[in-house]
């Protein structure tokens, strides 16, 4: 995935759900908290998994001030988190 600006997200499918959910934000016309963060990969039928140091980024998160946590621990299916955080 390139992002216009410069970011390029390379081998880290931790990024998986963040886009999805950029993506359902735009559909739906209805923007994410600027306090959520996402976080995990997303599988073909819509299951949401753990990545690598999950426990260190969302702590990370916390600390720099994001209250919202999308991510496996909070919900399993990507639906259900588009559904909970986009309502």
């Amino acid at each position: 995935m390139n992002i216009a600006g410069g970011i390029s997200i390379k081998n880290d499918p931790s990024a998986d759900l963040a886009i999805c959910m950029a993506i359902a934000s735009a559909f739906y016309n209805k923007p994410l908290s600027s306090h959520a963060v996402a976080l995990g990969e997303v599988g073909l039928l819509g299951e949401i998994r753990q990545v690598n140091s999950q426990d260190k980024r969302i702590k990370d998160a916390k600390r720099l001030g994001y209250s919202v946590i999308i991510s496996n621990k909070e919900t399993k299916y990507l639906s259900d988190a588009v559904k909970k955080n986009l309502s």
